[in-house]
């Protein structure tokens, strides 16, 4: 169900289209409104409608944007709906994981507010990686988590009942990276710099993982130094790699042959995607983020940003010291947004101009501006709130708005977070540590 007020020539209309398709539809639109189930939509569609109906000049029911997902009745993560009102600015609510979905009313939803946020605390905890947790991913629209460890182990969850599922091995090369395809039974992952034993590899393929039936489905071979990135496109098969050879490169999920390359990078590059899937972005050593568009990216960047020096041309960091390396770039959800990960430093751009929105310093790091271990850093999924690890193993959250601090959650890990990502449409977030410690976070405020 998609449904809105669309604005054509000066005019505003009252929108609602149903979808009705079986539980477990995934994708629809290219804004990926997710409907789960034909009876929840159409209820939930009634009771807009009939909000709508009773007193139209009212804007306070309008939604532009929304993201369905099925209630969660045994572990309490919920539903989100993102609303925006005309004369307000926009506000995320989520629905009560506890809600029978033939009877939405307006108290069935609480807002996605510092409340809800501030009260995040351990559902789960897994210790099933013997040690580090180097990658983590979510998958879009299924109730899954993947991890992978430097103990070679690739660990599957389900988010819905808080259990793992599968445990599966890349001995030989060992695993990072990892990344859902657009199907919940298959991953890509890149190989680790040292294989069993301790030894270096020369072997730096992409493997495409069927997790069903244990099987590779198909090696991606080019790069001749270890891989530091993959980002999966939301909108096609495409994926791209970044790596230590200091070249990007672009892949197709149906063909082993590389489809594009960009070469000589002045720096380990890492790359990242829009949530349109029209847009990706490539980081340089200097501080440089290049902007490339999906259909022409062989006529070269179409915009180039710089993390390193502020909108005055001040330079940001140290000049005695070397620039901490970059070691994450993320889009916001809305793609308004970016974030790129330096030392200890976040620094948050405006993606259509480079503006520098706020820069904000990783808790715990004194006056460090290298980082020992990278950490990562996640948009919430109304791009609200900017959540990473810190060098104390608490994780933090941050308003994307203000930088101020939200809050610090009271759990803490063994080991540094370096592993950190919200959920695509839940009110879940997931951390990994050095120790080999998982963590899946959610709200106290909404759990019996």
């Amino acid at each position: 169900m998609l449904f809105g007020w669309e604005k054509r020539r000066d005019k505003e209309f009252f929108v609602i289209f149903f979808f009705f398709f079986p539980v477990g539809t995934a994708r629809v639109s290219a804004r990926r409104v997710c409907v789960v189930s034909a009876k929840f939509c159409k209820n939930f569609g009634k009771f807009v409608y009939k909000q709508h109906l009773r007193n139209p000049h009212d804007r306070s029911h309008r939604f532009t944007r929304v993201f369905i997902a099925r209630p969660r009745r045994r572990f309490p993560v919920g539903v989100l709906v993102f609303a925006r009102s005309r004369e307000n600015p926009p506000q995320p609510w989520i629905l009560s994981p506890h809600a029978d979905a033939s009877h939405i009313s307006p108290a069935a939803m609480v807002a996605l507010d510092v409340e809800a946020v501030s009260r995040m605390s351990p559902g789960r905890f897994f210790r099933d990686h013997a040690s580090a947790v180097n990658a983590l991913d979510f998958h879009h629209t299924e109730d899954a988590l993947v991890t992978t460890g430097d103990d070679d182990a690739i660990h599957l969850y389900n988010t819905n009942t808080g259990v793992k599922t599968k445990t599966l091995y890349s001995k030989k090369y060992g695993c990072s990276n990892v990344c859902f395809t657009h199907s919940a039974a298959a991953v890509i992952y890149s190989s680790r710099s040292k294989g069993a034993g301790g030894k270096a590899i020369d072997d730096h393929a992409v493997r495409y993982h069927s997790l069903h039936d244990n099987t590779y489905l198909r090696y991606f071979k080019g790069h001749t130094d270890a891989v530091t990135s993959i980002a999966m496109s939301a909108t096609n098969d495409n994926f791209l790699t970044a790596s230590a050879d200091l070249t990007v490169r672009l892949w197709d999920l149906r063909t082993p042959k590389c489809c594009a390359a960009i070469p000589q990078c002045p720096a380990i590059p890492y790359v990242a995607y829009d949530s349109q899937g029209e847009v990706f972005a490539v980081t340089e050593g200097d501080g440089a983020i290049k902007l490339y568009g999906t259909g022409s990216y062989s006529k070269g960047a179409f915009a180039q940003f710089d993390a390193f020096h502020d909108r005055n041309g001040n330079y940001l960091f140290n000049p005695n010291e070397p620039p901490p390396a970059v070691s994450c770039v993320k889009f916001s959800p809305s793609g308004e947004r970016m974030l790129v990960v330096s030392g200890n430093f976040i620094t948050i751009l405006n993606a259509f101009n480079g503006e520098h929105i706020m820069r904000i310093r990783v808790p715990g790091s004194g006056e460090q501006q290298h980082a020992v271990t990278p950490m990562e850093a996640s948009f919430s999924p109304d791009g609200e709130f900017v959540v990473s690890g810190g060098a104390d193993s608490r994780i933090h959250v941050w308003s994307a708005n203000t930088g101020f601090a939200v809050s610090q959650w009271r759990a803490r890990h063994a080991g540094l977070p370096t592993c950190v990502k919200w959920a695509p449409n839940m009110m879940l977030v997931a951390s990994g540590c050095t120790e080999g410690g998982t963590a899946l976070w959610c709200s106290e405020k909404h759990r019996d």
